[in-house]
C-alpha cells in the first residue's frame, strides 16, 4: 500500500475542521451512514488521503 495516510490531526487541518468534529465524522449512525472512511492502528485512527478524496466527491452538492 502506498497511500499518503494522515493523523486525525492532520486531517482535521486538511478538511478546516475540529478534532473532535472529524472524529464524530468517523461513527457510524442512523443520520451517518456513511461515515469517514478510516483505519484504527494501535488505537489510533488513521486516514487515506486517497479514500477521503472520493468519500469528498460523494458528499458534493450540485448547485
Amino acid at each position: 500500500m502506498n497511500a499518503e495516510m494522515m493523523s486525525i490531526k492532520e486531517l482535521a487541518t486538511y478538511l478546516n475542521l475540529s478534532i473532535p468534529t472529524v472524529y464524530r465524522m468517523t461513527i457510524p449512525g442512523k443520520k451517518k451512514p456513511n461515515p469517514l472512511p478510516h483505519y484504527k492502528i494501535q488505537g489510533s485512527l488513521r486516514f487515506s488521503k486517497e479514500k477521503i478524496e472520493k468519500w469528498l466527491e460523494t458528499k458534493e452538492v450540485a448547485a
